[in-house]
């Protein structure tokens, strides 16, 4: 009995550990009117990054990481740039890569 007692409250604590950091943490949101919501991802320090869905910051990718992205589609292709649909983990990246960009400096 004291072990499940104990065992509950390690649980309770941690639980409400993580939920005072998750309010602590600063989000970013934007509002999505297409569907409708609110989209919002954590701000992160140098060194991470996150996209809109992540509860948690994570560190820049590493080799292992890269091995993870996915491509899942090629939305569209041109003379100019090719769009393409990637997967990382749970969340859905779009890449608008410019085969062609013509970038003058400023002066």
């Amino acid at each position: 009995m004291c072990c499940n007692f104990f065992g509950t409250l390690f649980l309770h604590t941690l639980i409400t550990l993580l939920v005072a950091w998750l309010l602590l943490q600063e989000f970013v949101c934007i509002e999505d009117y297409g569907y409708n919501v609110t989209k919002c991802r954590p701000r992160c320090n140098y060194g991470q990054f996150s996209l809109f869905g992540m509860a948690f910051c994570h560190p820049w990718l590493s080799c292992s990481d890269v091995d993870q992205i996915h491509l899942t589609e090629e939305i569209s292709y041109g003379a100019v740039k090719r769009v393409q649909f990637y997967k990382y983990a749970a969340c859905f990246i779009c890449d608008n890569y410019c085969l062609r960009c013509l970038v003058k400096p400023f002066r």
